[in-house]
C-alpha cells in the first residue's frame, strides 16, 4: 500500500482550516495553550499557530528562522492509520505510535504533556473526515 504524504498533508491542513477545528468546545479545552508548533507528516512540516486554544493558522512548510515550541513528527503510515475512522489497536493513539517508533515528539515536552488531551484532540480531527 502506498501512502501519499501530500494527500495526508492536504487533508490535515483542510481539516484544521475547517469549522471542526474552530468549535467553542475545542477552544475552551485549550484556552491556556498558545504556541507555534509543528506537525510533520513524513518529510513535510506544517506550522500551526494556536492562540488561547484557537487555531489561527495552519500552513504547509516552515518560514526561515521561525521558532516553535513543539514538534510532533510521524511517518505517513502513522498518520494514515491514526486517522482511520476506527484505528487498529497499536495505531490508535500518539503514544501507541511513539511506542511503535512511528512517531516522535520534540521540543517543550512539558508543554506537550500539560496540554496533552487538547493536542491529541487537534491531531485526531482528520479522523472525523472521510478517507
Amino acid at each position: 500500500m502506498s501512502i501519499d504524504e501530500q494527500t495526508l498533508g492536504k487533508r490535515f491542513v483542510s481539516t484544521l482550516r475547517s469549522p471542526a477545528a474552530r468549535t467553542e468546545t475545542l477552544a475552551r479545552q485549550g484556552r491556556t495553550f498558545s504556541a507555534d508548533w509543528i506537525v510533520r507528516i513524513g518529510g513535510t512540516a506544517h506550522l500551526i499557530r494556536t492562540e488561547a486554544g484557537r487555531i489561527t493558522g495552519c500552513e504547509p512548510g516552515l518560514p526561515l528562522l521561525r521558532s516553535t515550541r513543539l514538534s510532533v513528527n510521524g511517518t505517513p503510515r502513522a498518520w494514515h492509520e491514526l486517522w482511520k475512522p476506527m484505528p487498529r489497536a497499536g495505531w490508535h493513539d500518539v503514544f501507541a505510535l511513539y511506542k511503535r517508533g512511528e512517531m516522535q515528539f520534540e521540543g517543550d515536552i512539558q508543554l506537550f504533556l500539560a496540554h496533552l488531551q487538547y493536542l491529541k484532540d487537534v491531531l485526531n480531527l482528520p479522523r472525523k473526515e472521510t478517507c
